[in-house]
């Protein structure tokens, strides 16, 4: 390269010098990609219908597996169901997909008196990834106010538009989780799990 070009990278920073700080690449908002689905999956839908989801699990997986192919003009006349239309929502949804999510319990614990006890969209979103390998946009979240005490909730997640899904969201009191091998040495050195979380929890 000539020193032109060299001394051009080292203004737009994509040489870096010693001690410089690196360049942070300007955030990007992929698109989602619509497919169609050619076989019924548990979280996604039944086959024949068409649903959005991130470009990577589309190519990596549903198209490459043969899960689904993508939303073309003549794809849409040739594996589309003709029963999936925005007029009619609720028919697209799978029964079977329907009483999965139904039958989730998402179980968030926080500690008592913790000023990051609030629980809202975006934690509730996180936690069906973590908990079950269920993408759920936050948008779909349907919360009237942030969550700020222990109980049992009836959470909403929209699947499609009108469609609301009721779900069961529990949140309880923090415990460590502790591997076995850590609570049997507890216990062999005298200690009482079981009522030092007790007592942590009424503290």
């Amino acid at each position: 390269m000539s020193k032109k070009t060299i001394a051009k990278m080292r203004a737009d920073r994509w040489i870096i010098e010693k001690g410089q700080p690196k360049k942070r690449l300007p955030d990007v908002k992929v698109p989602w990609l619509n497919v169609i689905l050619t076989e019924n999956h548990e979280m996604l839908g039944g086959k024949g219908q068409m649903v959005s989801v991130e470009p990577r699990l589309a190519r990596n997986t549903l198209i490459r597996l043969g899960m689904a192919v993508y939303a073309t003009e003549e794809n849409k006349e040739k594996f589309l169901r003709k029963d999936t239309s925005d007029d009619h929502p609720e028919a697209a949804l799978d029964s079977e997909f329907l009483s999965f999510l139904q039958g989730l319990h998402l179980k968030i614990q926080r500690k008592e008196g913790s000023e990051f006890f609030e629980v809202n969209e975006h934690h509730i979103a996180l936690e069906f990834e973590s908990q079950f390998e269920l993408f759920v946009p936050v948008h779909c979240v349907k919360l009237d106010k942030p969550i700020t005490s222990f109980g049992d909730f009836q959470v909403n997640v929209a699947v499609r538009d009108n469609v609301l899904v009721p779900m069961k969201v529990s949140v309880e009191q923090w415990e460590p989780d502790l591997p076995d091998w850590v609570k049997d040495a507890l216990k062999s050195e005298g200690h009482d799990i079981d009522k030092e979380q007790m007592e942590a929890r009424e503290s």
